[in-house]
């Protein structure tokens, strides 16, 4: 057979081998170039992108910590984030809520070193005429603050250190009231105190 070298013809090539005559179309091997070119990139291009890591994300914050502060104001509408359970929905003279004889309220701190916890409320002369002396007893994180006893009504401060080991660095921390007693307003529902504020400040500020 006759060798065409590199540069096969394209036009129907005739020759005679061993007293036979044969007839073949050849396809230059220059146009195949192209096709070997693409074969080699398809195999050294690597993984498709499809496999390339996922994007880190901020997980989904289901309570809102990105429009908490440490402190809140109870008589503001936005509180709401705050109350886990125990104070009511309705903002009274613009500036508190009553009080159950559970609450629990929530708050997010970017650090567990130097808080406080801390509360501003009230005692109200209506339900202790009730109930008598009223205790409360404080919780920051399930573990025991404090035990609060009132036989006075008026308007008060509570400010206590807490132990770092009690916080949640970078996450959501819990001041939980319970009070041993409570009265019933018209509507069934039981009262306990007033809150006006709650949350943790920094120790050292005044």
């Amino acid at each position: 057979m006759r060798d065409w070298g590199f540069f096969r013809p394209v036009r129907p090539v005739v020759w005679m081998d061993g007293g036979v005559w044969h007839t073949r179309y050849f396809v230059p091997r220059l146009l195949l170039l192209p096709v070997f070119a693409a074969l080699l990139l398809t195999a050294c291009g690597g993984p498709p992108d499809v496999y390339a890591p996922p994007v880190e994300r901020k997980p989904m914050d289901v309570f809102g910590a990105d429009l908490m502060g440490p402190y809140a104001f109870f008589g503001q509408p936005g509180s709401s984030i705050h109350i886990a359970s125990g104070l009511s929905g309705d903002i009274m003279s613009g500036a508190w809520r009553w009080a159950f004889p559970k609450v629990e309220v929530r708050f997010y701190l970017p650090s567990k070193s130097g808080w406080s916890a801390k509360m501003e409320f009230a005692i109200a002369k209506s339900i202790l005429d009730q109930t008598g002396p009223q205790t409360l007893t404080v919780f920051v994180n399930n573990n025991k603050a404090d035990e609060l006893h009132y036989d006075h009504d008026g308007n008060y401060v509570w400010k206590k250190p807490v132990p770092e080991e009690w916080l949640a660095p970078a996450g959501m921390n819990y001041i939980r009231v319970e009070t041993d007693k409570s009265a019933t307003d018209p509507l069934g529902h039981p009262l306990s105190f007033i809150m006006s504020r709650a949350g943790f400040v920094r120790t050292d500020a005044k």
